[in-house]
Parts: C-alpha cells; structure tokens; sequence
C-alpha cells in the first residue's frame, strides 16, 4: 500500500500561550493486489497479451489482472476470484488547529476537520457480469474529526505524547447495504528520543476501535463492509525528522 498526505497551513494567531491556525491539505491511499472473489458464472475465456477476452462481452483491461486458483488457471476459464491493482482513495481536507502551552514543557492541542472522499478503482472492464463488481469498489465520503493532543517533554532528550482522533463519516452508498459502522475512535501513543534538535528515534502504538474505517478508506466497500465491528492496532519504530521541537 502507498500513502502519502499534503498540507499547506497558515497560522492565523501565534498570542503566547494560544497558537491558532488553518490547514488545508491532500490524503491519498492506493492498494494493489487486492482479491475479489466472483461467483461461477460459466463463462469461457480466452487469454490473450494484456488482455482477457470473453466471446459476445468483451475485454478486461486492468494493470494486474490474475487467475488466482491453480485449477483454474489454463486457457478457456474464469477463475473464481480477481485480483486487482489500482484501487486507490482521495481525500480533499480542511481543518482548524489550535494549540496551549500549558505548561513550560506540556503543549496541548486540538482541531475539528472536514473532508470529502472519492474512492475508486483503475481497474476496467466493459463485461456486464463484471461491472456491478467494479461498481461495489467504489463511492463518494463525507466525513467530520474531532483530534486532541498532548505533547509533554519529560527530559531534555526525551518527548512522550498522546492523542485522539475522532472521525464520523456519511457514504452514498450506505443506505443501500444498511451497514452501521460510520464512526471511529483513534488512539496514538508516542515516546521520542532527540538524537537533536531535529532528529528522533520514534516508538509508536495505535488502536482504532473500528478497523480502519476514516482512516484507509479504499479498504471500505460492498464487499468487505461486515469486517469493521473489529478492533485494530499496531507498533512500529521510526525515525523522525521535525521542527519546533
């Protein structure tokens, strides 16, 4: 999975001890070598170059299209699943980020964000079985956040900070399968040692208490909406380059 994020942001007040700021900025997310699974539908293909060519319907162009079941992969069959390359989200953000010293060495910090989403796939075909599956990838967001922090610099050489992040978000294509899970709570942890004043070795823990629901929205569709009632988390080791310490 590739992720990147952009922002541009402009501090519009910075009255010790408040700092106050608007930010606007870019996510995006991309996934390959996801697998759909297909019912049989009987029928026969042939293979040929880049392309699948299916009698009387037409072809599948796609940058990674694969026959994912060994019975299966021979000249003149459909396999029973897909595997896709391409799908990706776009997210579109605003925010309003304020901030305190509460005290020399404690920051605290918090923001309300708003957001739009488009969630899609490159991968194509003009077959009609197909196409109702192509269509169950992809759909449009709304989504609103609420985020606090605490930074709080224990020893010189060492910052340990914590922060939540709460996101709501509203699909078009949630009326049609009826699914529940539009909220969730993000919990980050973070311990930093300054090798200097712009460098850290990072350890970091989050918990999400619905999967990665607001957070990789490509992961979020017709087919796998029934698997985000589920906790997630993760650990991870990093260095880090900053500024402002």
């Amino acid at each position: 999975m590739f992720k990147s994020t952009m922002a541009l942001k402009y501090r519009l007040l910075d009255s010790k001890p408040f700092t106050l700021a608007l930010e606007g900025g870019q996510r995006f997310n991309r996934g390959d070598n996801l697998k759909v699974r297909l019912s049989d539908t009987g029928t026969n293909s042939i293979a040929l170059g880049q392309y699948t060519w299916f009698p009387n319907e037409g072809k599948i162009t796609t940058p990674s299209f694969s026959i994912t079941d060994p019975q299966l992969a021979q000249p003149g069959f459909l396999s029973s699943s897909l595997t896709l390359s391409g799908v990706k989200d776009t997210t579109y953000f605003a925010r309003l980020l304020g901030g305190i010293a509460l005290t020399r060495n404690i920051v605290g910090s918090g923001y309300v964000e708003y957001g739009q989403t488009t969630v899609e796939s490159e991968f194509q075909s003009d077959l009609s079985f197909l196409k109702g599956y192509i269509d169950k990838l992809g759909y449009d967001q709304t989504h609103y956040a609420l985020g606090l922090g605490l930074d709080w610099r224990i020893w010189d050489d060492w910052i340990v900070a914590g922060y939540y992040r709460f996101i709501a978000v509203d699909r078009d294509i949630d009326d049609r399968i009826g699914n529940g899970f539009t909220i969730n709570n993000m919990f980050t942890g973070q311990v930093h040692y300054l090798l200097n004043d712009n460098l850290a070795i990072t350890l970091e823990g989050k918990a999400y208490t619905n999967n990665l629901l607001g957070e990789v929205n490509f992961l979020y569709n017709e087919f796998s909406y029934g698997q985000f009632d589920k906790m997630y988390g993760y650990a991870g080791l990093a260095l880090t380059w900053a500024y402002n310490y």
